[in-house]
């Protein structure tokens, strides 16, 4: 067996309470291997044992007149019995009056004595055996048994001890020595006794069984739970009747978490005997640990019916009604427990917590200060309290617990990250940033095993590397970005932002042949990253300082712009995530979300916090870009103050209005003030379309890369029409052919922009001019194409377009064997909440389309590339010019992805 059975032992005697983590079942001790049956207190009165009496007898049930039968059958068989054997007893004495030396009379009467429970007198008769035919095994065996029952352990010891060195190999020696050990829990010695006895006979059930028993009876750890498991499937291929050693193998493999298999000898043994209590306790327990809930409330059910009168069996149900989330009869039953053992901290500790996932916070906290008062030392208890805390809102009374806590424990580092939770919770992101830094310095600053430093100074060491690669890559004229960039290595350590920002301010002081335009960037990356890392005074001071001298200088007004907006943005931001300061008023407003007024193009336009609660994003419809989003700086009692972090604009969110400001001084209605960068955008859009307009005049073509410039900015579409339709107007046929091919470019790449009213118009109006004029067939061909795209377009990229009818199929995938040309091909639609689709033939792409329309009996799509067409069918599809002439893509079927 090796070391592990050098372990103290734990007994034979299995508590019941030990199955239920300290439930106080005073009553239930059982003997395992003794018919698993509870020892009552039988000295006790009957009240005390059953309950009261009732007064009134009850005729008896006709099963209980039957077993009084039985039992009085019994009793009669057993007293004949005794009449004989003293008899028998009387004979056998008189022969020996005659016959002193007859061994035979003298082994009779032994164990006719023995039979009659008289131990001294079987002894004395095997005494006179000994003497007269010398020492035999069996003979000092038989009386090292009735030593043994009376307790004479050493006598008995003795004994077996002299039957081995008689009969050295007989397994019955070494059996008998193992049990005399075993019920002196001497483990070790009896586990060798019964480990040789199985060397010698393998197939000694009993020899087997034992050593089973020793092994798993005693805390000897996973190695004897498996021999222990080895041993009692060996037993039960031997004796598969043998019921005890199934109670204990079920027990066993319950101890190794082997649940399957003891489930099934659990009930295998509760089959043959449905009565037997502890069977149903560790078929409960097995249960429980499986999470079978239903058939685990079951048999907690059977278990407080065996004994109606004690109530403290309610903890069984208790505990299952939990698994199976019945919180409320879960609760009703503690309650009850509770009444029973008010002091029982498991009992305290599972009713508070069904209340906490009942959402009944104030109960719970009320069991908490209860478990406060039972186990004080305890910091869970105040943890836990915290959390309740947390939810009803009463923040400072659940710091007052976290502290409380980290008093008991001050080394315990997590105390960090649930101030951590707190402050997010309270609305204070920096605050709770700085508890996040601490927490991660008090778990890496533990030393390294063979490791003269810390895991928190080699990442500080991995923060100044990388930053020393990758700014020597950005002053050789690389742009690294991205994961290849590492900007938020390490970034919980309290450095990480002092580095960078001293890094950024020596970049803009020393920049190689890095491009102001490049340096500008990874000030932006910077901004766009930090989040609420709390910023060094002294390093941020010095980049604000840079980026002002950078906004005064003669630089293109577009840079000293970005330079200015990110000047704000760190300003601001050392003030808002600085950890001494509150970003929120007593009072302060909650809400999560604001609805305005329609902007000027008609859509309907809100704020709403984003998965971080101090992130918001503005959405126009139910769109919205995640790329720039507002970061909140300042809650009060009447407004919640953000600040865009694309452009610095200060926005004030309010029950009934939302206002926008270039500075924070000067507040304008959002609608009036579209923001400090769009404006700079805007101008440069405009000094942009008009350069390539001006261009196409003169014989140059417009190119998708400068046709994308800006392509999200509101007025993108608007410029656009307008100069290329001002060219179309004219009377020179080259420009116009360039015009009506960037205007086509246009079109395929309109993508959701809003189409405006007025200028589109113009634009139908000088495609229908060349429609009718005296041009080429193909340019023609290409305004018709145009002016079909901008009309389609127009109407359903409008605010509130909707092209689904009621009772609309549904279908995502359109497959077809063959077109017309026998390739099979396939319309699928992208994303779920875009109306984008894909066509494909011979598993190649072949057109992207938009959805424009659901009906019952059809889907129709058009693609803005061609001008063309597209109407699925649920069993075929078609395509057409005009939506009046349709000729068949394919038979298929469609369906959902």
């Amino acid at each position: 067996m090796g070391d592990f059975l050098r372990l103290p032992s734990l007994g034979f005697v299995l508590l019941l309470g030990l199955f239920l983590g300290g439930t106080n079942f005073v009553d239930c001790t059982v003997v395992l291997g003794a018919n698993c049956e509870a020892d009552l207190e039988t000295t006790a009165p009957i009240e005390k044992l059953f309950g009261p009496v009732d007064p009134i007898r009850q005729e008896r049930a006709p099963e209980e007149k039957e077993a009084a039968n039985q039992k009085r059958i019994a009793e009669q068989k057993a007293k004949q019995e005794e009449e004989e054997l003293q008899q028998e007893l009387k004979s056998v004495t008189d022969q020996l009056q005659v016959s002193l030396d007859d061994v035979n009379l003298w082994l009779r009467r032994a164990e006719l004595y023995e039979q009659l429970d008289k131990r001294e007198a079987a002894i004395s008769d095997l005494n006179e055996v000994l003497k007269r035919q010398g020492e035999s095994a069996s003979i000092l065996l038989r009386r090292a048994r009735l030593w043994l029952k009376m307790n004479e352990n050493e006598k008995a010891e003795t004994d077996a001890k002299q039957a081995i060195k008689l009969e050295p190999k007989n397994v019955e020696t070494y059996f008998a020595l193992g049990e005399i050990y075993r019920e002196q829990w001497k483990l070790e010695e009896a586990y060798k006794c019964f480990a040789y006895a199985v060397k010698l006979a393998p197939e000694h059930v009993q020899a087997r069984y034992n050593r089973a028993y020793v092994v798993s009876g005693a805390n000897y750890g996973k190695p004897g739970l498996e021999l222990a498991a080895n041993d009692l499937k060996k037993v039960l291929e031997l004796d598969p009747e043998m019921d005890k050693a199934h109670y204990r193998y079920a027990e066993v493999l319950h101890a190794l978490g082997r649940y399957e298999e003891a489930e099934r000898e659990a009930t295998y043994v509760l089959t043959k005997h449905p009565d037997l209590e502890c069977m149903v306790l560790l078929r409960w327990k097995i249960y429980m640990m499986q999470q079978k809930y239903d058939p685990a409330l079951a048999d907690a059910q059977r278990w407080m019916e065996f004994a109606p009168a004690r109530k403290g069996r309610i903890e069984l149900r208790a505990k299952a009604y939990d698994g199976l989330r019945k919180y409320e009869e879960a609760i009703a039953d503690w309650n009850v427990f509770l009444e029973i053992y008010p002091e029982n901290i498991n009992g305290q500790q599972m009713r508070a917590q069904a209340y906490r996932r009942l959402k009944r916070y104030e109960e719970a906290a009320a069991c908490y200060t209860k478990l406060m008062e039972l186990d004080p030392e305890e910091s869970r208890w105040l943890q836990d309290r915290a959390q309740a805390r947390i939810k009803l809102g009463q923040f400072d009374e659940a710091m007052a617990d976290i502290n409380g806590a980290a008093a008991l424990q001050p080394t315990y580092p997590q105390f960090y990250s649930m101030r951590a939770d707190l402050y997010k919770a309270m609305g204070e992101p920096a605050k709770a940033r700085a508890e996040m830094i601490a927490y991660r310095k008090v778990i890496a600053t533990r030393s390294l095993r063979n490791s003269d430093s810390s895991k928190y100074d080699q990442q500080r060491t991995e923060i100044e590397n990388n930053i020393t690669e990758q700014f020597a890559k950005i002053r050789s004229g690389e742009t690294p970005f991205g994961s290849k960039f590492r900007l938020r290595l390490n970034d919980e350590h309290e450095d990480w932002g002092k580095l960078w920002l001293a890094a950024l301010a020596q970049l803009l002081a020393e920049p190689g042949e890095a491009t102001l335009e490049n340096r500008l960037k990874y000030i932006r990356v910077f901004i766009e990253q930090m989040d609420t890392y709390p910023l060094p005074k002294q390093e941020t001071d010095e980049v604000i300082a840079q980026l002002n001298a950078i906004a005064a200088s003669e630089e293109p007004e577009a840079l000293r712009e970005k330079a200015r907006t990110d000047a704000i943005l760190l300003d601001v931001f050392q003030k808002a995530n600085d950890p001494t300061q509150s970003i929120g008023e007593p009072g302060s407003l909650t809400i999560d979300r604001v609805n305005f007024a329609t902007d000027a193009l008609g859509s309907d336009q809100s704020f709403r916090r984003h998965n971080q609660p101090h992130q918001w994003l503005k959405y126009n419809q139910e769109s919205t870009s995640g790329t720039f989003y507002y970061r909140e700086i300042k809650r009060t009692p009447e407004y919640i103050e953000l600040i865009a972090i694309r452009d610095a604009t200060r926005v004030r969110i309010s029950p009934d209005q939302v206002l926008q400001s270039p500075d924070g001084k000067a507040w304008f209605s959002i609608n009036e003030f579209p923001g400090r960068l769009a404006i700079v955008e805007r101008n440069e859009l405009t000094k942009h379309v008009q350069e390539q307009v001006a261009q196409l005049k003169q014989g140059n073509s417009v190119d998708r890369k400068a046709l994308y410039v800006q392509y999200t900015n509101p007025i993108w579409v608007r410029l656009w029409l307008d100069g290329l339709t001002s060219v179309l107007a004219t009377e020179n046929q080259p420009a116009q052919k360039r015009a009506l091919a960037a205007l086509l470019l246009l079109t395929q790449n309109v993508n959701y922009n809003i189409l405006p009213a007025a200028e589109t118009s113009h634009a139908q109006d000088a495609l229908a001019a060349i429609v009718k004029g005296q041009f080429p067939q193909e340019m023609k061909n290409d305004a018709k194409q145009a002016s079909r795209v901008l009309e389609v377009l127009s109407r359903v990229n409008a605010p509130g377009y909707s092209g689904d009818e009621p009772n609309a199929l549904n279908g995502t995938q359109f497959s077809y064997p063959a077109d017309e040309q026998g390739r099979p091909g396939m319309l699928k639609k992208l994303r779920s909440r875009t109306p984008v689709w894909q066509s494909t033939k011979n598993d190649r792409f072949w057109a992207s389309l938009r959805e424009v329309r659901r009906t019952s009996e059809f889907i129709e799509l058009f693609d803005p590339n061609r001008g063309l067409w597209t109407r699925i069918e649920p069993t075929q599809a078609f395509w057409s010019f005009d939506q009046e002439n349709w000729q068949l893509i394919g038979k298929g079927e469609l369906t959902e992805q």
